[in-house]
C-alpha cells in the first residue's frame, strides 16, 4: 500500500487553516461580548422601559381612532346613501341647465321646488274639504238660516260690486 506523498503546500495549506479557524473563533467571541455589551437590559434601563410604555399607549390609541374612523366612515356611508338623490339631483342640474350647484344649495332648491308645489295642493285640499263640509253642512241647516244666509251672501255680493270692502260690510252686519 503506498501512501500518497504530502507535500510542503498541502502542510502549509493545513496549518494556515487551523490559524483562519482559531481567528474566526477569536472575532465570534469578540462578536458576542460587544453585542452583550450594546444589549442592555431593557427592564434594568427605565427610560428604554417609559419609551416601551409610550409605544404600547400609542399602539392602543391608534387602535381606538382605527375603531371611530370604522364607525365615521359607517356613518358617512349612510349619509351618502340619504343623499344620493340629491347627487343625481345636482348631477342633472349640472348637465341638463349648466348649474353648477353643491349638496347644500341643491337641497335647498328641492326645499323651495317641494314649497311651491305641495303648499298650493294643501291650500286646494283645504278648499276642498271645507266646500265639502259646508255642502254637508248646508243641508243640515234649517231652512230659515238658510234664507238669513243666502240674504247675507247677496247683500255681500252687492256690496262689493259697488266698491265696498268685506271688512266694513261685516262691520255694519254685526251692528
Amino acid at each position: 500500500m503506498d501512501l500518497p506523498t504530502i507535500g510542503l503546500d498541502t502542510i502549509k495549506k493545513f496549518y494556515s487553516l487551523d490559524n483562519f479557524s482559531k481567528k474566526i473563533e477569536e472575532v465570534r467571541v469578540k462578536i458576542d461580548q460587544a453585542q452583550q455589551i450594546s444589549k442592555p437590559s431593557t427592564s434594568s434601563n427605565p427610560k428604554i422601559e417609559s419609551y416601551r410604555l409610550d409605544i404600547e399607549k400609542a399602539y392602543e390609541e391608534i387602535n381606538t381612532l382605527e375603531s371611530e374612523k370604522f364607525e365615521y366612515g359607517s356613518a358617512l356611508r349612510a349619509l351618502e346613501v340619504e343623499i344620493g338623490p340629491i347627487k343625481y339631483i345636482v348631477g342633472a342640474l349640472h348637465e341638463w341647465v349648466g348649474f353648477d350647484v353643491g349638496t347644500e344649495q341643491a337641497i335647498r332648491i328641492i326645499i323651495v321646488v317641494l314649497i311651491f308645489v305641495f303648499d298650493p295642493l294643501a291650500i286646494l285640499l283645504l278648499i276642498a274639504a271645507t266646500i265639502t263640509y259646508s255642502a254637508s253642512k248646508e243641508e243640515d241647516l234649517p231652512p230659515e238660516v238658510k234664507e238669513i244666509r243666502n240674504k247675507l251672501l247677496e247683500e255681500l255680493e252687492e256690496y262689493l260690486n259697488e266698491g265696498g270692502l268685506a271688512d266694513h260690510f261685516i262691520e255694519r252686519a254685526k251692528k
